[in-house]
């Protein structure tokens, strides 16, 4: 069996940005369910979700500018930059954001 070190942990959730503010709102027992509007959800069984909006009057609104230039928002899928910014995220956690390349 081959091990595996986890180095950082990058989470982007509907309650927070990062591994600090994502635990502190769980502490907080904040939720992060809110009514779907982004589809229409009429024949659905059910009609929340705890998602990550793009919605500014969303209580989860997650301003994605602040991570992402906006000439390339519109070139990857949102999952795919989610993902982007959740990989930066561990990077920094794990302090090995500042290695060179040849390191």
């Amino acid at each position: 069996m081959r091990r595996v070190v986890i180095t950082g942990l990058g989470l982007l959730t509907s309650i927070g940005e990062g591994v600090e503010e994502t635990w502190n709102n769980l502490l907080s027992t904040k939720s992060g369910i809110q009514k779907i509007t982004s589809f229409e959800v009429d024949n659905l069984p059910c009609k929340i979700a705890g998602f990550i909006s793009n919605d500014e009057n969303s209580p989860n609104y997650f301003n994605i500018d602040k991570y992402i230039k906006k000439k390339d928002i519109n070139r990857n899928d949102r999952f795919i930059q989610y993902g982007i910014i959740a990989a930066n995220f561990a990077i920094k956690d794990s302090g090995i954001d500042n290695l060179s390349d040849q390191q």
